[in-house]
């Protein structure tokens, strides 16, 4: 079993920051997902730290080291110190007071595992020192390793100190856990006896957290766990796992990309701008995806009317929901349409046409030369206005 975490830690200009905790007698730890994650063997993005330094403290030892500090979350503990333009996130050592399922009242600690005890799921609660190896307080790693989420403790408790522990509980499912192998039953139950909470998050933590699970490699066990435990119809409603398999497939065959508005797009129709927080460009994927997933055009058309990346999501999720595979001539009538040029322009038809007149004239003459597949010249659309 892998005891360090890696060379990571070695870095220069993270070895300064554990160094001036250190020499003011501080004890420092890195958490969560960067000593997670290493030990999986994933590259490391985010570099969360914990510590017994009080927040002001934390501050105190930035500014004297001519550290920039952000104080992101200074109430609850949390300060972000950025050196050399790479933040790390550190917080004091705590414990929760009271919890109202949203937030938290804190108090701070010096004892790692007591800071340990109220985090969410074991495989979170793991530590490494400033030399990178690994402290594991509450035996998160075996879990870790045999790709088992669950709940800290009491799973009930967990999830009424906050909420969206319960779609986090199924997003950490869909990318650490085994998806050929059911969920933990207590952690589970939790989550379908506290389910009416999800209507307490805002669209904004929803949406965070659901686009997550839907990028996942293979979230379809989470999604059908979600559904099981009545969560799914909360934050996507009258969806539908069935078809998602032969989508993966063929993301999978002929790699693509992943997108979670094809693979939300193929569970349902229901437009989700009012459940979870969505981009504006997200949302009119999403939405051209649910109208045109039934429409007999071809490809060609799409790719001239949306794009190629688009026209690939469309022709993914059109042949899965036919169960079939992608046709092999795909990629030249892809490049068909977005190679193509409609041959009028404007300007040619303000002789015999204007204003509102004009504009039909040309979407009437673009339709035929689309439904020709591009065939019709520029003379014969011409002599299609008389």
């Amino acid at each position: 079993m892998i005891t360090n975490i890696g060379n990571w830690v070695k870095d220069s200009d993270t070895k300064k920051i554990t160094k001036i905790f250190i020499d003011k007698g501080y004890e420092i730890y890195f958490v969560g997902g960067c000593v997670r994650d290493s030990l999986l063997g994933y590259p490391i993005t985010d570099i969360d730290m914990s510590t017994t330094a009080l927040p002001d403290k934390i501050m105190q030892i930035a500014k004297a080291n001519n550290l920039r500090a952000i104080p992101t979350g200074i109430k609850h503990g949390t300060v972000t110190i950025v050196n050399n333009g790479k933040p790390y996130q550190i917080t004091t050592f705590r414990k929760d007071v009271t919890t109202d399922g949203r937030h938290a009242n804190v108090s701070y600690s010096n004892d790692i595992i007591t800071d340990a005890n109220r985090r969410d799921f074991t495989i979170n609660a793991l530590y490494a020192d400033a030399d990178g190896n690994l402290i594991d307080p509450l035996k998160g790693i075996n879990d870790l390793y045999n790709k088992i989420i669950k709940f800290i403790f009491n799973p009930k408790k967990r999830i009424l100190e906050d909420n969206l522990r319960i779609l986090r509980f199924f997003r950490f499912h869909a990318w650490y856990g085994d998806s050929s192998k059911s969920l933990d039953t207590d952690s589970l139950n939790a989550c379908a006896y506290y389910k009416e909470k999800v209507a307490t998050l805002s669209n904004e933590r929803v949406g965070t957290e659901m686009k997550k699970i839907m990028s996942a490699p293979n979230p379809i066990s989470s999604l059908e766990a979600m559904n099981i435990a009545g969560v799914l119809e909360l934050v996507m409603p009258k969806a539908s796992t069935s078809q998602l398999s032969a989508l993966l497939q063929l993301e999978n065959k002929h790699q693509k990309g992943v997108h979670w508005t094809t693979r939300a797009a193929i569970m349902t129709s229901t437009d989700l701008k009012n459940i979870w927080k969505i981009s504006k460009i997200d949302h009119k994927k999403l939405r051209n995806l649910q109208k045109l997933k039934a429409s007999k055009d071809k490809i060609s058309k799409i790719s001239y009317l949306y794009g190629e990346e688009f026209s690939w999501q469309y022709a993914i999720l059109k042949y899965a929901s036919l169960n079939k595979d992608i046709p092999n001539n795909i990629c030249a009538e892809i490049k068909r349409g977005t190679n193509a040029l409609f041959p009028i322009k404007s300007c040619e038809l303000i002789n015999d046409f204007e204003g509102p007149e004009l504009g039909k004239k040309i979407n009437e003459l673009q339709h035929a030369w689309i439904t020709s597949n591009f065939s019709l010249t520029r003379e014969e659309l011409l002599n299609l206005t008389f």
